[in-house]
């Protein structure tokens, strides 16, 4: 056995996020840590235990990883409320700060799936040692605000006063299928997330953003939209740190096939391993 696994409960505010920290056993000279992101409705092992198998394949290349379960989720206290502006990056930032105190690394790679693309943008723009972001199909298109929009958001804040209301706005399939809609909508009544746009610029500056996508993902579009939207505001280096792989022949979506959860994965040792091999390179140059 190449590792060893810790469960751990992290304070997080007046609730606590439960965690798996996966380490190598033998010593090693990786200063690089790895937070593994979930989307929403999935626990910390993710589907098909996924993340327990990038952690443990992590750990072989010398690398410590964190997987957590969201605030409300799974193991972890307190309510989760879903909105795709509003990411768990509270959650990935705790979770990566932990992981330096606990393994001594000091540089964070982040890998996020769905919902998760998300916080870990987001956490990754806020968290100075953060040097890489590996994202995988995310929703970046978000309903334009206006005057109806703000009235359903009142009537829904409304109707999470009650536990019945409450729990069907929550359920994951109410949330795919308002995202769907959102991205149906033609330009003049949807947007690429403000708020992605801002992370990706500001994490584009001093670290790498490698986006996984299948060909036939529905948020694929999204994705090319919120890149030409900001082209004209990235430098030449940052554009050099933006990097699409498309994945041919599968949509990427939801990783309900062995295939492509395999690919994720894959991708994620692969791209997690590269910044290690890029931080050595740096140190020794």
């Amino acid at each position: 056995m190449n590792y060893e696994e810790f469960p751990v409960f992290i304070p997080f505010g007046t609730d606590h996020l439960c965690a798996i920290v996966c380490a190598p056993t033998s010593a090693n000279d990786v200063d690089l840590g790895a937070v593994l992101l979930t989307g929403g409705n999935y626990t910390r092992t993710h589907r098909n235990r996924m993340w327990v198998k990038a952690a443990r394949a992590l750990a072989a290349e010398g690398i410590p990883s964190i997987r957590l379960d969201y605030h409300g989720i799974g193991d972890s206290t307190g309510t989760a409320h879903f909105e795709l502006e509003v990411p768990f990056d509270a959650d990935a930032v705790c979770a990566a700060e932990f992981l330096q105190k606990a393994t001594g690394v000091q540089y964070l790679a982040l890998a996020a799936t769905c919902f998760g693309g998300r916080g870990a943008m987001a956490a990754a723009a806020q968290l100075p040692d953060a040097v890489s972001a590996t994202i995988f199909p995310v929703p970046l298109v978000v309903p334009k605000e206006t005057k109806s929009l703000r009235f359903r958001a009142r009537v829904k804040t409304r109707l999470r006063q009650f536990k019945v209301t409450s729990a069907l706005l929550e359920r994951p399939s109410v949330t795919r299928t308002r995202s769907r809609i959102a991205a149906r909508r033609d330009d003049s009544a949807d947007q690429v997330s403000p708020r992605f746009k801002h992370d990706l610029l500001t994490f584009s500056r001093r670290g790498t953003v490698r986006f996984v996508f299948g060909e036939d993902s529905p948020d694929l579009p999204g994705l090319r939209r919120c890149l030409a939207e900001i082209d004209d505001r990235l430098t030449d280096q940052q554009k050099t740190r933006i990097t699409l792989d498309l994945v041919l022949g599968t949509d990427l979506q939801r990783f309900q096939s062995l295939s492509d959860q395999e690919i994720v994965v894959e991708r994620t040792v692969d791209s997690v391993a590269e910044t290690a091999r890029t931080l050595a390179l740096q140190r020794t140059g």
